[in-house]
């Protein structure tokens, strides 16, 4: 796209790609965005078509060594290594660099006469939309290498079996993002001005700026692109040491059977940096800043499960146990913690089983989540505590709150604060805790004597994560610091006032405020038949339906995001796959089947016209033959009709794998074994 800009009337303008003016062509129609996305032209129109800039598939080249080796000392005990080494290099495009709202004045002169008519006629300037193709489209290359070595020894002592080991781990990554602008250069080269002597020269000429000519294609000079282009660099690593140890065996001998008991213990290591180039840690260049951090924490386990049978072969008792299970962790970064785990097994009938867990379990905060280290940003957010907004809302905190910091009535913010930027810093939390989560599955499993081979599980399952790890960005930290039932929260010490009132300070970092729930439905259902003279069938069933999915960032009511039913996840996801076994044949037909859905629950028809997502199903076929032992030549299509994704802008542009866009494809490929 070459340039779009509306004036005061609503009419939109455009540039060839010569630089001549004109109205823009809207093609065949208009689609209108959700939200702040913008429209969506159709047909031949002069919009920016994503398909262009997307890839089917990102180049990568793998590389992957194992080496596993053992040595059986005697019957007791064995001992074991694992060695892993990866080389990865993958290499990405996208989109070029894109502007949006970027003002131009009429004072420009690579303007045409018409051009400036119009913006004048709008006051003077004109805020240009834009994709910035001269300088390519933004590219990445990225190398990865894992190396990991392992080191253990297992056996039996007595009943018992027991095992232990030490391993350690590194990653090392290495990226570059070309295709780049400097922000700030970008803006002062396309703020042009004649110098009063034929010459277009940059309004602030420092720093040997070169005015950029934006109003078509390749009217830029080579020295403006120059002057603007950028490119970034980032390394990163990942370090991890543990070692543990298990034992498992009978303590005990019940009527129903004995009770087993298992015992481990694990220390761990995390380590992890970032460390990226001055560009990106400044902020210099477009959508692209990082800040680097340092950080490593240390973690003791210690576990126990036991399983003890309770019931055997009474009538509707044909096997009753329990499972117990319990861990206590020690983390040098959250403190201490525990997860557990109690699990009923009911054995009916040698044809029905039935099966129930509760359990808790925690996740500890990441090291990046912890050591962020803090970056400066400027934000622009309201102050609730304002007179014009202290009883807009509907809390009834809000206003006894901002009296209680010791803002009077009728308090505002000072000129200045409202006219600027206000200065603050991105940061990890090194105060942060454990997420938790509490879930219960329930379930059975059917295997009928009257129908062999034939099996179908079903799992309920509800998991509630408390305490969940997000960012919070400053204007939600002011509100919520003010609009909660107490000053004492999460939210009011991550910005700071001065004296007279004016927030000076802030940091926006992750605290544990969210809270996701969601449950559903697992059905797995088997069934084969094997044949003398053509073989074995097999057929496999797997079907999710998905009851619940939402997420509050904040814990205020007015946040709750409620996702089931839309097309990132629909209420149904399933796949059936049927086989056919012969001799050294194996050929599979595998239907992947994705639910209905909305763009957004919260759209009507009012927002946008294309919210109602259809259902797909698509095919897949492969073959395997195995030539001999050692080697098997495998082969097959993939989306075997040919069909499309929905026709919808966000299962093209934004479908983030959930729809495919490749089409039908194919492939073929040998595995061999080296003895």
């Amino acid at each position: 796209m070459k340039g779009v800009f509306w004036n005061d009337a609503g009419d939109t303008y455009s540039w060839d790609k010569n630089g001549t003016f004109h109205p823009f062509d809207m093609g065949d129609g208009v689609l209108e965005g959700p939200g702040t996305n913008g429209n969506y032209c159709t047909g031949d129109c002069e919009g920016y078509d994503p398909v262009n800039y997307t890839q089917l598939r990102i180049p990568l080249e793998r590389q992957v060594y194992n080496l596993n080796a053992d040595y059986q000392v005697n019957d007791h005990l064995r001992l074991f290594t694992e060695l892993t080494y990866s080389h990865y290099t993958a290499d990405g495009i996208s989109s070029p660099v894109f502007h949006q709202g970027v003002e131009v004045s009429s004072e420009n002169p690579f303007l045409s006469d018409e051009a400036r008519a119009i913006i004048d006629a709008d006051g003077g300037s004109a805020y240009i939309y834009r994709m910035d193709t001269e300088f390519g489209d933004r590219t990445y290359n990225q190398k990865r290498e894992t190396k990991r070595a392992l080191i253990g020894a297992d056996g039996y002592i007595g009943d018992w079996n027991y095992s232990v080991f030490y391993q350690e781990g590194r990653l090392d990554q290495d990226t570059h993002w070309y295709g780049q602008v400097y922000d700030d250069n970008y803006l002062l080269a396309i703020d042009a001005v004649s110098d009063g002597s034929g010459n277009i020269v940059c309004r602030d000429q420092s720093n040997g700026c070169q005015p950029l000519n934006i109003f078509g294609e390749g009217q830029a000079s080579q020295a403006a692109i120059d002057w603007v282009s950028a490119s970034a660099y980032r390394k990163a690593d990942a370090k991890q040491k543990n070692a543990g140890f298990t034992f498992t065996g009978p303590v005990y001998e019940l009527p129903a059977g004995p009770v087993n008991v298992a015992l481990s213990g694990e220390w761990r290591r995390e380590e992890a940096s970032t460390e990226p180039d001055a560009n990106m840690q400044e902020g210099r260049i477009f959508g692209n800043q990082s800040l680097g951090y340092s950080g490593a924490y240390e973690v003791n386990e210690w576990a126990a499960e036991v399983s003890v049978p309770l019931v055997e072969d009474v009538f509707l008792m044909k096997q009753v146990g329990v499972e117990m299970a319990y861990r206590y962790m020690d983390y040098t970064s959250v403190g201490n913690n525990d997860a557990w785990k109690l699990g009923l097994n009911w054995a009916v009938t040698d044809d029905l089983k039935l099966r129930a867990t509760k359990s808790k379990s925690v996740r500890a905060p990441s090291v990046e989540e912890l050591y962020q280290a803090a970056g400066q940003t400027y934000e622009s957010f309201t102050d609730v505590c304002d007179a014009n907004n202290i009883d807009a809302g509907d809390s009834p905190y809000r206003k006894q709150n901002c009296q209680a910091v010791g803002l009077p009535e009728g308090w505002s913010a000072s000129d200045d604060w409202y006219h600027s930027n206000h200065p603050g810093y991105n940061a990890g939390n090194a105060d942060l805790k454990e997420e938790t989560s509490d879930a219960w599955t329930m379930g059975f499993v059917y295997t009928p004597s009257f129908l062999e081979n034939f099996s179908l599980t079903a799992d309920w399952w509800s998991f509630d994560i408390a305490n969940a790890i997000t960012s919070i960005g400053v204007g939600t930290a002011v509100k919520y610091c003010y609009d909660s039932e107490s000053l004492d929260n999460p939210y009011c010490s991550l910005f700071t006032r001065d004296a007279s009132g004016d927030i000076v300070s802030f940091v926006q970092s992750p605290i544990n405020v969210a809270t996701y729930k969601t449950k559903g439905l697992d059905i797995e259902a088997n069934y084969s038949y094997d044949t003398e003279s053509m073989g074995l069938f097999s057929f496999n069933l797997i079907a999710t339906y998905l009851d619940d999915w939402r997420y509050n960032p904040t814990g205020f009511a007015s946040d709750l995001d409620v996702y089931v039913g839309e097309y990132t996840d629909p209420r149904w996801k399933g796949r059936f796959t049927a086989g056919w076994h012969y001799a050294d044949w194996s050929v599979s037909a595998i239907a992947s089947y994705r639910g209905s859905g909305v763009l957004d629950n919260d759209y009507t028809a009012k927002d946008v016209s294309y919210n109602n997502i259809p259902s797909q199903t698509l095919w897949d076929m492969s073959a395997k033959y195995q030539i001999n032992d050692d080697l098997q030549v495998r082969f097959g299509v993939l989306n075997v009709f040919d069909q499309e994704p929905p026709r919808n802008p966000y299962t093209y542009d934004n479908s983030d794998g959930y729809y495919d866009t490749n089409g039908r494809s194919f492939f073929a490929g040998i595995n061999y074994t080296f003895r």
